[in-house]
């Protein structure tokens, strides 16, 4: 969408272009938002699944079953819960939850 917008006369840098990526991946679950408890991040949540969008690092619980995956430009990560059943976020990364079920 962003290179578009640009048109061919600006080239944007690499960063932005893998947060545009991202971000359209997540746009679709982005229908109402809350903070995370302490500010810690932005949850979207939408059709059949959630978008964190992490501000600093934290431990966040989910449903039983949900599989949750770091988005990334390329490919995304799964990322597979601690002993106590929650999951490590890390600060300026982007989150989407796959609820069970959806």
């Amino acid at each position: 969408m962003m290179d578009s917008l640009c048109g061919h006369l600006y080239d944007l840098p690499e960063w932005a272009r893998e947060l545009n990526i991202i971000y359209e991946k997540a746009l679709p679950h982005m229908v109402q938002r809350t903070l995370l408890p302490d500010r810690s991040g932005i949850c979207w949540r939408g059709d059949g699944a959630s978008v964190i969008w992490a501000l600093r690092a934290t431990d966040v619980k989910v449903d039983d079953g949900a599989q949750v995956v770091e988005l990334g430009a390329e490919d995304d990560t799964a990322i597979e819960p601690s002993a106590s059943g929650k999951w490590s976020i890390q600060a300026g990364r982007v989150y989407m939850i796959r609820h069970p079920g959806a």
